[in-house]
């Protein structure tokens, strides 16, 4: 999964900020929660969801810190 992927499945624009990547996930996850969702495809999509919050959430950490991988 890249940037650009965690991007579409939280569906933020590519210049999102912290703050917004947080609030699209927070709506996505309720949404999207296995024990809130009766689709059989919703584990599946909310950890996908999570995987892509993490890696956003740590590349804007390091970008805004200037740490470069």
């Amino acid at each position: 999964m890249n940037i650009r992927d965690c991007h579409r499945i939280l569906q933020v624009p590519p210049q999102a900020n912290l703050d917004e990547v947080k609030a699209a996930f927070r709506k996505l996850a309720f949404k999207l929660h296995p024990d809130l969702n009766p689709s059989p495809q919703a584990a599946e999509q909310f950890r996908e969801l999570n995987e892509a919050y993490i890696l956003l959430t740590l590349s804007l950490i390091h970008i805004s810190q200037g740490i470069v991988r």
